[in-house]
């Protein structure tokens, strides 16, 4: 919906005032841009009791720079419970006597944020990712915690300089903590006898998942991990344990990463794999796949077990690990997985001809390859391509194809546009506006109504909408009572 006014933002108040009225809601979220200024921030904070978060942001543009002046005019007016900083400033930020009380507190962009600031901040949560501190600016900061500094503090998240275990530790009585998962794995690999006890003795647990890349494995309970990597050069010293039967060299660091060593480092995951397996009563949750990787691992996953939840087939957005293109075409049509996500960079232009595979959820976030056709053979309850933009004309073929009975089990289709052209979106189309079904999208954090339904024969209903350059597509559920979750499948 565009509204015209002389005044965007008073067209805004005046849209804010009608729907919170209507809907007997409160402004929930507000992102402040490098030129909005803080009217409407004022605005909000003077007619309701709370605003629960904010975010200054420069739209990740180093041009779209804050002055000091006004960023810290905004952080010191805002009345928000959790505040998100993603902003460039034209100099340096300073901010004395920085006495603030928020729930959650976020700096991604800039480095003005300082030790002093951590200790002052009244916070339960606090990220700073922008700004590297020092292991001994971290010993302060413990320090002035342990005195009884930061009594609301529940979390926080910083990056360091570099990492001295001594200054970060010094003069602090420090107990390293060994949980749940760590404990009974490292003892099982004392001898045959003690895996028999620890398998005999231990209680089932459904909230460990393991996933296996070729050279890595990890465990993973709540928020504790324990990570094994597999090396294939042999150390002339080293502890020797028992995995799966074997005796392999290993070390250990006492930070929850282990070190196994073997001839082959694939064949060492999949031993660990059965050890683990078998140790806790569990399977493999996901497969990793890397570059030079190859279909090995999931395929011997696939086997061994009835069903497998993830692939993950990753690149980590750098053409350093970019896949062959052939390499990448096996491992999508060998993938029996519940839910495959490709991060893939190939080497070359490919494409898939009939990819008539099934997956609960298929989310394609790099690459260029997929086609509408792939987007209309594919089985999925989920569908989401990120990189690939598709035309108005290419969504028109494919609402017309699920109208038709295609893609039956669809449930969202989420792609990216690459133009906004009405005439070829809707030809052919009995499409009608709703306005009063509601669509809920934790990606907008919000929910909103308004979008284009059409009914296919059978008497189901689909909605769709062009939503921040994206073109979503929503199968009604029947049973919804007039809410249609979007990214729920």
């Amino acid at each position: 919906m565009i509204t015209y006014w002389a005044e965007p933002i008073i067209g805004t108040m005046k849209l804010i005032e009608y729907f919170c009225d209507l809907f007997n809601v409160e402004v929930d979220d507000m992102t402040i841009h490098w030129d909005s200024g803080d009217l409407l921030m004022k605005w909000v904070q003077q007619r309701q009791k709370r605003l629960y978060t904010v975010r200054f942001s420069s739209n990740q543009c180093e041009k779209n720079q804050f002055t000091p002046e006004t960023i810290k005019s905004f952080i010191m007016d805002c009345e928000a419970k959790d505040i998100r900083f993603d902003a460039y400033t034209t100099q340096p930020l300073q901010i004395q006597n920085f006495q603030k009380r928020y729930d959650r507190f976020c700096v991604s962009i800039g480095t003005w944020f300082t030790l002093e600031h951590l200790m002052t901040l009244d916070c339960i949560d606090i990220s700073i990712t922008g700004k590297r501190f020092t292991s001994t600016e971290m010993n302060e900061f413990f320090k002035h915690w342990m005195s009884g500094g930061s009594p609301r503090l529940s979390f926080l998240k910083v990056k360091l300089v570099d990492y001295n275990e001594q200054e970060l530790m010094e003069g602090i009585d420090v107990k390293w903590n060994m949980k749940t998962v760590l404990a009974p794995f490292l003892t099982s690999l004392c001898s045959r006898r003690s895996f028999s006890t620890i398998k005999t003795l231990r209680r089932k647990s459904n909230d460990i998942r393991i996933t296996a890349g070729s050279e890595c494995l990890v465990i993973a309970q709540c928020d504790e991990r324990l990570v094994s990597f597999q090396f294939g050069e042999i150390p002339t010293r080293n502890e020797m344990v028992t995995i799966n039967g074997k005796l392999v060299p290993f070390d250990y660091d006492k930070r929850q990463k282990v070190n196994s060593f073997w001839a082959e480092r694939i064949f060492g995951t999949m031993e660990l794999v059965e050890h683990v397996t078998s140790l806790f009563g569990i399977q493999v949750d996901t497969v990793v796949i890397e570059k030079d990787s190859g279909t090995r691992l999931m395929n011997w996953v696939q086997k061994r077990q009835k069903s497998l939840r993830m692939v993950e087939v990753n690149s980590y957005n750098s053409m350093e690990y970019q896949f062959e293109s052939e390499d990448l075409k096996n491992i999508i049509m060998e993938c029996e997985a519940d839910y495959i996500q490709l991060r893939a960079l190939h080497s070359s232009p490919f494409e898939i001809q009939n990819l008539t595979k099934k997956f609960e959820v298929f989310e394609c976030l790099r690459g260029t390859w997929i086609t509408v056709d792939n987007l209309m053979t594919l089985d999925c309850v989920r569908i989401t391509v990120e990189e690939k933009r598709f035309t108005c004309a290419e969504l028109n073929r494919f609402i017309k194809h699920w109208l038709q009975g295609g893609s039956h089990r669809l449930k969202t289709l989420r792609v990216v546009l690459a133009d906004i052209n009405e005439q070829d979106l809707f030809d052919g189309l009995d499409a009608r506006w709703n306005f009063e079904k509601v669509v809920v999208l934790r990606y907008l954090l919000n929910a909103f109504n308004g979008f284009f339904e059409v009914v296919r024969s059978d008497g189901i209903t689909a909605g769709f909408q062009a939503i921040n350059g994206y073109f979503w597509f929503g199968v009604w559920p029947s049973d919804s009572e007039n809410v249609l979750y979007l990214d729920s499948f």
